[in-house]
Parts: structure tokens; C-alpha cells; sequence
């Protein structure tokens, strides 16, 4: 697109990124980094779901759940207690 400036015809330029978009950008990296977690985070987040599915007796959830933690740090003994008791 030609845009006339000072009586000389230029190219008129186009911005790379907007500053929206770069802002969606980082507030999706920011998201998206957040949800991995470290380990023992997402340890202690199966561990949390699977008492909540115990205590709601959806024992195949909180198998699932316990199973998860444990696979995760395979020492987690009270996932591994939860586990057998989910499993009576």
C-alpha cells in the first residue's frame, strides 16, 4: 500500500506484531507453563483427586488418580496406602 508523505509516494508499513497479539502470546506461554507443573506438584494434584473420588466412592477414579501419584514418585506411601484401601 503507497501512501503519499512530503510529495514523495512510500510504501506504507504494516506493524510485525500488535501489541495484542504479542500480549496473547504471553499469556498463553505464561498459562501453558504454569500447567506443567513440577513433579511434586502434579504428585500432591493426583493425590488430592484421588481422596476426593475416594470420598465420593468413585473407587476407579481414585485408583486411577493414586496410581498416577505413585508412578510419579513410586516411595509415596500414602498414595500407596490410599491405593490399597481403594482397592478393598
Amino acid at each position: 500500500m503507497l501512501t503519499e508523505r512530503y510529495g514523495v509516494m512510500v510504501k506504507k508499513r504494516q506493524p510485525i506484531v500488535s501489541l495484542r497479539l504479542r500480549a496473547a502470546a504471553f499469556a498463553t506461554l505464561a498459562l501453558v507453563s504454569a500447567a506443567c507443573g513440577t513433579p511434586e506438584t502434579r504428585k500432591q494434584g493426583y493425590f488430592e483427586r484421588g481422596n476426593r473420588y475416594a470420598a465420593e466412592k468413585q473407587y476407579d477414579h481414585a485408583i486411577v488418580e493414586y496410581a498416577n501419584a505413585i508412578r510419579l514418585d513410586p516411595k509415596f506411601g500414602e498414595a500407596r496406602l490410599k491405593l490399597a484401601e481403594a482397592y478393598e
